[in-house]
Order: C-alpha cells, then structure tokens, then sequence
C-alpha cells in the first residue's frame, strides 16, 4: 500500500506486484533495471509516475518493499535520483554513499552503480538528456564544451534552492496541469531544472560558471580576437572569423556582446580606428601624404567615412593627430 504523497499522479505509468512484470515495464518506460526483491515479495508494490518535458523526463519511482536495484549502464543521459521519503544506499566505485530524505545522487552517463532502496522509499528520478545539458552549459559558459562534464555523484552542498527548485516544479505539474499542454511551459521548467542544476550541484565546470566578477573569454573568442589583430589591416568578414574558430556567426557574435560587449564589426572598427590612431602619432614624416599612405596600408578607402567613425572615437580630424 503506498503511504506516500505521488507529486506526479496525474501522470500515471504503471502499478505491478509481480516483479517480473516489474522488470517489462521498468524497462519499457525509463530504462532496463535488475531489480531483487530484498525484503518480502508480498510487500511489493511498483508503481511509477512520469512525465516527459522534452529534454528531462520526470519519474516518481515507489517499490514498496526494499528491493536491490541495478541499472543498465548504458545511456545517453543523466539521471539525479532525489529521494523524498525513505532511506537507502547507493554503491558506486566501491564507496557505500547511505541516502535519505531531500538527498541528491547525479549518475553520469554509462556509470557503473546499484542502489538499496528500503521499505516505504520514494524517490523523484530526473532524466536530462547529455547533449540537451552539456549545450546549454556551453551557452553558459559562452564556449563550447571540451572535456565531458561530470558531477559530484553524491550533492552535499548547495541543496536548499535545488530542492526548492524541484518541489516548485512538482507542485506546477500537480495545481496547474493546463500547463502540460503548453509545449512552452513544459520548455520553461524544463529549462529552469537545467540551469539549477549546473548552478547548484558540484561539477567539474562550476568554478568556471561562477567566476566571481569576471566573464571568461571562450577558446573561440580568444582566437577571433588574435587572428583580429595579426590582420588587422585586412580584417575578415564574419563567415571568415567564424571558419577560422571553427564556430557559427551567430555563436561568434553572441560571445562578443557577452563577454565585450561590443558586435565583430564593431570591435573590428575599434581596434583599426586604435591601430591607425597609435601610427599617426608615431609618424615621422608629418606631410599630409603621410596620412593618406597610412591609411592605404590599414586597407582604408573611405577616407571620408573613416574620418567621421575618427573624430566621433577621437574628438578631432586623422589630420589633427599626425601633426602631434
């Protein structure tokens, strides 16, 4: 008999007493499981409660009696495991972690582990799909992604607003289900789990999103940003930058307003106006044809514009700063 509250009951999935049948429909609606009975077969009482909301799928999990629980490694996703009720033991790399109440596992993908669930336990099972996380850790970090994340298998730290986060969830699902029609709705939770996720529970990106003060500069911006100024008389068109730190334009120019603040062209148009302003005060010859060769080979010919973009950057005419 299930004596505990189901915070995902309107979407039912299964009930079974048999554990054979257990195993089928484990398998059918999350992922293959060996499940042993532990305790008395009598006793148990399987029932799952789900809802997909695109890149997570939410699972109320209930055994009833305590039960052995080995997963199939195989997958391409992430499972949290947070227990509601209940207390019980994970097994993973050798270490017994115990768990209980408001405790939160992260099982990576292809991870190796068995749980121990004892009698009355009830567990919240959050499947995020890898390349739905890692990509939105990447536009986190504004940078892709290169080395497979990975969490803490057993969160201790931080917990309070991740908790909050999941029971704000659970009770949307459960006082507002029009929501769950909504394809945007079941986006915007869905979205939120994640961002929680990778802002609370430890990894091994974490200090890298929560630089204090600062903004990292991806990979690819460092590189946009080199390769502008070792041609900065013959800058590259956007597609050009873009081949060259292997990204799209769009992820290019989002990374300069992120982290400078600025467009590619914009930043371009600066850092010329800074090269060509640092050449005329180190001129020599001070002629007025002096100016004119400068600018050519900065790969200026639009002398006319190029003087208005100056004095709105400088104050005053090319002209003015050659005879300094």
């Amino acid at each position: 008999m299930l004596n505990v509250t189901r915070p995902l009951s309107r979407h039912p999935l299964f009930k079974s007493h048999n554990i054979d049948e257990a195993h089928e429909l484990v398998a059918k609606h999350v992922k293959p499981h060996n499940i042993q009975v532990a305790g008395k077969e009598s006793s148990l009482d399987v029932q799952f409660d789900g809802l997909n909301l695109g890149d997570i799928s939410l699972f109320h999990v209930y055994y009833g009696a305590a039960v052995r629980v080995n997963p199939h490694s195989e997958s391409e996703s992430f499972f949290i495991q947070h227990t509601l009720s209940g207390n019980g033991k994970v097994q993973h790399q050798g270490k017994e972690i115990r768990t209980q109440n408001s405790d939160t596992v992260i099982v990576s993908p292809s991870l190796q582990y068995q749980m121990q669930l004892e009698e009355e336990c009830s567990r919240i099972a959050i499947e995020i799909n890898k390349q739905a996380l890692e990509n939105q850790l990447s536009m986190a970090l504004g940078d892709n992604v290169d080395q497979a994340l990975e969490f803490e298998f057993h969160q201790k730290d931080n917990q309070d607003s991740w908790q909050n986060t999941i029971k704000y969830v659970l009770q949307q699902i459960q006082i507002a289900p029009q929501l769950m029609e909504s394809e945007a709705a079941k986006k915007a939770l869905s979205d939120l789990l994640i961002a929680q996720l990778l802002q609370t529970q430890q990894h091994n990106y974490q200090q890298a999103l929560q630089q204090p003060g600062e903004i990292m500069m991806p990979t690819h911006l460092r590189k946009a940003v080199d390769f502008i100024q070792d041609n900065i008389s013959n800058p590259p068109s956007m597609i050009e930058l873009a081949a060259f730190c292997n990204t799209s334009v769009r992820t290019l120019q989002r990374s300069f307003s992120r982290c400078l603040n600025d467009t590619p062209l914009g930043y371009i148009r600066k850092q010329r106006l800074a090269a060509i302003h640092s050449a005329l005060l180190a001129a020599k010859d001070k002629e007025a044809g002096q100016l004119t060769r400068i600018l050519l080979d900065f790969g200026i010919t639009d002398l006319g514009r190029f003087a208005r973009y100056y004095r709105q950057r400088y104050g005053c005419k090319p002209s003015d700063t050659l005879k300094k």
